[in-house]
């Protein structure tokens, strides 16, 4: 999803684009999330093939790669595309030998994003902007 989401935003706007994908997102993956169906990007486990079929799975899992792609700058991210994009073409790669080919690429730890995949429901993230302190005159 990530790449055809990249291959829009190519070919169209940009900033259009992801605006579209963002409403999507939080019009379907959102209530996914936080309904009785929530479920990781990764599934351990399924009943049958269609369960995976979801926004959780598709859309989801394009955010967790776009978090990577966007630590890492279009610059160190696309070898590691590269190393497993011959690896999926015949078969499915997990998402951790992903995660893995791109940590390799960059040098750069991306150990916590496999938490990313296994976990379901959506993150809360408590973010505080540091006071800016004035000199008085």
């Amino acid at each position: 999803m990530f790449r055809d989401q990249e291959y829009g935003a190519d070919t169209y706007s940009r900033a259009v684009t992801r605006i579209q994908e963002v409403r999507g997102l939080r019009a379907a993956q959102f209530p996914e999330d936080a309904g009785p169906m929530k479920h990781p990007v990764r599934p351990q486990s399924y009943m049958e093939i269609r369960n995976f079929y979801t926004m959780t799975v598709y859309e989801k899992g394009a955010e967790v790669v776009r978090m990577q792609h966007s630590l890492l700058a279009r610059r160190s991210s696309r070898p590691g595309c590269a190393c497993t994009s011959s690896a999926t073409t015949a078969r499915r790669s997990p998402a951790t030998n992903f995660v893995q080919a791109m940590q390799d690429a960059s040098g750069i730890d991306l150990s916590r994003f496999k938490l990313w995949y296994d976990v379901a429901g959506t993150p809360v993230l408590d973010c505080k902007v540091p006071m800016k302190m004035e000199a008085s005159p």
